[in-house]
C-alpha cells in the first residue's frame, strides 16, 4: 500500500547480525514515526466506516512491534527531500531520529 515497486531483503550472517528490507515506497511520515511501531495501531482505521474500505494487508501493527521486542529496530525513511533515521527500544518506543540523506522510500 506504500506503492513500491522494489522490495529488497539482506541478510548479514544468515539474519544473526541484520536482517535490513529496503523499498521505494512512499514512505512513512513523521507524523507516524511513533504509531508504526505500537502494538494494535493502525493508520487505516479512524472511524467505524473506515473498516469496510481497508483493502491492504500493511505489514504495522502487530509485525513490526514484534520486532521491536525481538531485537533493535531501526526505521530509515524519507517521504522526499531529507531522510530520517528512527531507533526504537523493546517498546516500541522513540528512543531517537537523525535526519540522514535517503532517497524516497
Amino acid at each position: 500500500d506504500a506503492g513500491a515497486n522494489l522490495i529488497q531483503i539482506t541478510f548479514r550472517e544468515y539474519g544473526r547480525e541484520s536482517i535490513e528490507v529496503s523499498d521505494d515506497g512512499s514512505g512513512i511520515d513523521e507524523s507516524q514515526f511513533q504509531g508504526v511501531t505500537l502494538k494494535h495501531h493502525t493508520s487505516k482505521i479512524k472511524n467505524f466506516e473506515d473498516v469496510a474500505a481497508v483493502k491492504t494487508f500493511g505489514f504495522r501493527g502487530e509485525a513490526i512491534s514484534s520486532l521491536c521486542s525481538l531485537g533493535n529496530l531501526k526505521i530509515h525513511t524519507s517521504v522526499g527531500g531529507v531522510g530520517s533515521l528512527i531507533t526504537y527500544d523493546n517498546d516500541g518506543h522513540i528512543t531517537e531520529i537523525i535526519c540522514q540523506a535517503r532517497t524516497r522510500g
